[in-house]
């Protein structure tokens, strides 16, 4: 029997991404020109988060923010 590691093989869908980290995708709110912005997680290599960023004066941003 071997020591060695299994290599896990890498999700498709992280890989894209991965690809993709720091990006920024003009659109998400139909009020401003806000974007979406991709950066990895720290919990882990296959985690990613898509936050949208909006303008100050967004209308929808302005009523949800919190305080």
């Amino acid at each position: 029997m071997s020591n060695r590691r299994r290599i896990r093989p890498q999700n498709p869908v992280s890989a894209m991404f991965a690809a993709a980290d720091g990006q920024q995708i003009p659109g998400g709110c139909g009020h401003c020109d806000a974007y979406q912005e991709i950066r990895a997680h720290a919990d882990g290599p296959d985690l990613h988060r898509i936050t949208v960023r909006h303008d100050e004066w967004c209308p929808w941003w302005t009523a949800r923010r919190p305080a």
